[in-house]
């Protein structure tokens, strides 16, 4: 599970396989306030991304302030959420699954 869109990086490399390679959630000590965050990693290509040691050329970080909803409790339900946010953001927005 992926998305595909182009990008140039910050080191001027265009790139176009995004993945998600983390989500963490997190609760305020003391108050009710819960939030997510979703790391994306950015490589030059699949092909790149499914390497040995593949060098991720860029790694983004969204910040949700509520949880994502998650329809099974598991690790696929949590990517698949993850990726659903994703796409309501400008940046994915037009980005296409893969």
């Amino acid at each position: 599970m992926a998305l595909r869109k182009k990008v140039l990086t910050p080191g001027g490399v265009t790139a176009d396989y995004h993945r998600v390679t983390r989500v963490e959630s997190s609760i305020m000590r003391g108050t009710e306030t819960m939030g997510t965050s979703i790391i994306v990693s950015i490589y030059r290509d699949e092909a790149a991304a499914k390497k040995e040691n593949a060098d991720t050329l860029w790694v983004k970080i969204f910040n949700q302030e509520n949880p994502l909803v998650i329809e099974k409790p598991n690790r696929d339900g949590i990517l698949t959420a993850a990726y659903i946010y994703l796409k309501t953001l400008a940046d994915y927005s037009d980005a296409e699954d893969c």
